[in-house]
């Protein structure tokens, strides 16, 4: 009894990638240049902080990032520097998305001779809109490691004048005092002073013995004069008040009023805050020397987003051994010296203000931003180009073996 032979199997195709390197060298070339660049900002002018008032990099400390914030420096770093634009530059980063798509889209129809879809483009326009909401609510709202300033000289305290509380107006729901004292430390604040009484109440039940153990919460109060914002910082019993010129304001009618004043807010952590401080930065330095005015910073943080754009330095000599409360008399003593009693430094961001200069807001950012990477960001700005150039083809590729193997 004879029996045909069985017919041989053959095995079951298994999804497949794309050749090596050579059969497409895009693949070595694109994230080689990337490298480039990334290592060519190691020789771009130094400073990742600069003197608020000088614009000189600020020397004698440094931003310290954790190892979570390192592991994600690209997405970390992009959105702490869109954490300090003004108004007009974030309408400039949602402009040039825009001004992106649309060149992307015209090269596909007309240089690739893809088919016209109006439905499509609708989808992918949407799509684009969709991408630029999501990375501005990520940095608003969602919580992430935060840069850390840490000074050298263990004598210089460095303060916040304006920071804000779940009892502000604006501020986001759930922005409790826990978490207040929280973003203030891992932001390398030693003092914060919280403009409202209830929230500054809250805020302080966590004060440490030692002002050098922990943050140390005060109290001040938001009042206008001349019609502009002012902040009274409390002192010793029977001593005046500290009186700081709050920004934004109308810097005319600053100098009209002639009224005492101890501090100037130089700059202000709201993106209108911040407006001011580039467009009238000559002013309010001018303003601040002549009339022997010490320069302060606000963080106006009111539970949004994790980045802190400047930093006040006051030199407080045993300031660290000191009680909240002894604190709390000596700084606004301190503050009252004039000109010379403090100092700001704040994060290096582009100077554009208004007018077509606008449109290079985008390449300024992304220079400035690949001028202050620390050489842990950089390695982990080359690690994210190498795994998203390699690892995204790879992926893809083995997807698309896979919906094949489904049809078949």
């Amino acid at each position: 009894m004879s029996t045909a032979p069985k017919p041989k199997r053959t095995p079951r195709e298994v999804p497949t990638v794309s050749a090596g390197w050579h059969a497409n060298p895009r693949r070595i070339l694109w994230p080689f240049l990337f490298t480039l660049v990334v290592v060519g900002g190691t020789w771009t002018p130094p400073g990742e902080l600069r003197d608020a008032a000088t614009r000189d990099p600020a020397t004698g400390m440094r931003l310290v990032y954790g190892d979570s914030y390192i592991w994600g420096a690209p997405w970390f770093d992009l959105l702490d520097v869109l954490g300090v634009l003004t108004w007009p530059q974030h309408w400039a980063v949602v402009a040039s998305a825009a001004v992106a798509h649309l060149a992307w889209r015209a090269w596909r129809v007309g240089r690739q001779r893809v088919r016209w879809n109006p439905g499509r483009e609708a989808l992918l326009a949407a799509a684009t809109a969709a991408g630029v909401a999501l990375v501005y609510a990520t940095g608003a709202l969602v919580p992430r490691p935060m840069a850390k300033l840490v000074v050298f000289d263990a004598d210089v305290l460095v303060l916040d004048v304006r920071a804000r509380s779940g009892r502000s107006v604006g501020a986001r729901p759930g922005f409790s005092a826990s978490w207040r004292r929280r973003w203030s430390a891992r932001a390398g604040f030693h003092v914060a002073y919280v403009d409202d009484t209830a929230g500054a109440r809250d805020a302080m039940a966590g004060n440490p013995a030692r002002a050098g153990d922990g943050l140390v919460v005060l109290p001040s109060q938001r009042d206008v004069r001349a019609g502009q914002p002012v902040l009274r910082l409390e002192g010793a019993p029977g001593e005046p008040s500290v009186v700081v010129q709050a920004t934004p304001a109308d810097l005319d009618a600053v100098e009209r009023d002639t009224s005492s004043l101890h501090a100037l807010e130089i700059t202000d952590g709201s993106a209108r805050g911040l407006e001011q401080a580039l467009a009238s930065h000559e002013r309010l330095v001018a303003l601040a020397a002549a009339r022997d005015l010490a320069l302060v910073a606000g963080s106006n943080h009111l539970g949004w987003g994790s980045t802190t754009p400047a930093w006040t330095l006051v030199r407080l000599p045993g300031w660290r051994t000191m009680t909240p409360q002894a604190l709390g008399e000596a700084l606004p003593r301190a503050l009252r010296g004039g000109h010379a009693a403090s100092r700001v430094v704040e994060r290096r961001t582009p100077e554009l203000t208004r007018g077509p200069a606008l449109a290079f807001t985008v390449p300024l950012m992304l220079y400035e931003l690949n001028a202050t990477l620390s050489p842990s960001q950089r390695l982990s700005w080359i690690c994210w180009i190498w795994g998203l150039f390699h690892l995204g083809p790879l992926t893809a590729a083995w997807f698309r073996g896979r919906r094949r193997l489904r049809a078949t």
